[in-house]
């Protein structure tokens, strides 16, 4: 089993980090939505609307009862629950060339991460950043967010290593951990009861 990798790289491609300006970059579009949601950069808030543009650095916010769904330009899909915000704050990506880097850093809420062609053949390209924890993925959809008076992360598909506190834990299909508070560190991996599962994909689901 390859390593995951421990630092985003740069590679030659479409490549915005933290010295892009925000707006700059086209990096997905907005797939679904329900009730409102926004897009704010630096200078203005902007309400989304299906095939909405989304770029790289913005901060998307979902509102009370709101669903949002995006595709990134490489085919990876976020959905975001109701009272959510995130910021897509790295994006290294080619269609000519396999792989490149994405970060995600959840700001707030509940989202669901099916991952594309960014992660490449080996995976292990996209990290995931939330208040509880940092979070490293492998051709995998992961659920992450507030769960049972906790925060959970829940893998569905392929692997994710979950660290906070200087402790670390890998999940494979179907298992899940919890952290209690921010300074936590994540509980031993578990295999969710199909009930708990329901009610975390019930929270990013859309309703109609």
């Amino acid at each position: 089993m390859r390593p995951f990798l421990c630092a985003l790289t740069s590679l030659p491609a479409l490549a915005v980090g933290a010295g892009a300006l925000a707006g700059d970059s086209l990096i997905g579009t907005v797939e679904r939505i329900e009730n409102r949601a926004t897009a704010q950069s630096a200078d203005r808030v902007r309400d989304l609307a299906r095939n909405s543009d989304v770029f790289f650095d913005e901060v998307l916010h979902t509102y009370e009862a709101a669903r949002l769904d995006l595709r990134l330009v490489d085919d990876s899909h976020i959905t975001m629950g109701p009272e959510a915000a995130l910021r897509l704050d790295r994006f290294v990506f080619s269609s000519a060339e396999p792989g490149g880097a994405l970060g995600i850093r959840l700001l707030d809420g509940a989202f669901l991460f099916t991952g594309g062609a960014v992660e490449g053949p080996d995976g292990g390209h996209v990290r995931i950043r939330t208040r509880f924890a940092a979070i490293a993925v492998r051709g995998t959809t992961l659920w992450a967010g507030p769960i049972d008076d906790s925060y959970g992360v829940l893998v569905l598909s392929g692997e994710a290593r979950v660290g906070n506190a200087g402790q670390n834990v890998t999940l494979g299909p179907g298992e899940g951990t919890t952290l209690r508070t921010t300074a936590s560190p994540p509980s031993p991996p578990v295999v969710w009861p199909q009930a708990k599962v329901d009610r975390a994909l019930a929270a990013v689901a859309f309703r109609d």
